[in-house]
């Protein structure tokens, strides 16, 4: 269900996906897997707002806002997904309630 081509995918959904994919990656082969999750999701948004990657970053720190222990990055990426299906703005999908009208 959670594996549409990236080329039929929306904005927010392939986004949703790339981040997920990248927050794994950096978790398995960069030395982060030292660290608690919420400061590894901070050290990687630092990294890609230095770099100029605010898209990306932005995306670091939607998954950051929604982690907590019983709610792992696979559950958070599928919620992402299903809301850009709906056709949710990337704001609403990636922003929570307050800010998503802004």
């Amino acid at each position: 269900m959670f594996d549409l081509p990236l080329s039929e995918a929306s904005l927010s959904e392939v986004l949703a996906r790339v981040t997920h994919a990248y927050i794994l990656l950096r978790h398995r082969h960069n030395g982060m897997n030292k660290l608690p999750p919420r400061l590894m999701m901070q050290a990687l948004y630092d990294e890609l707002a230095e770099a100029q990657l605010n898209t990306l970053a932005t995306w670091i720190l939607a998954y950051n806002r929604q982690w907590a222990p019983l709610f792992p990055l696979s559950l958070i990426r599928e919620n992402f997904i299903l809301d850009a299906r709906r056709g949710y703005t990337w704001r609403r999908v990636a922003y929570p309630a307050y800010k998503r009208n802004r």
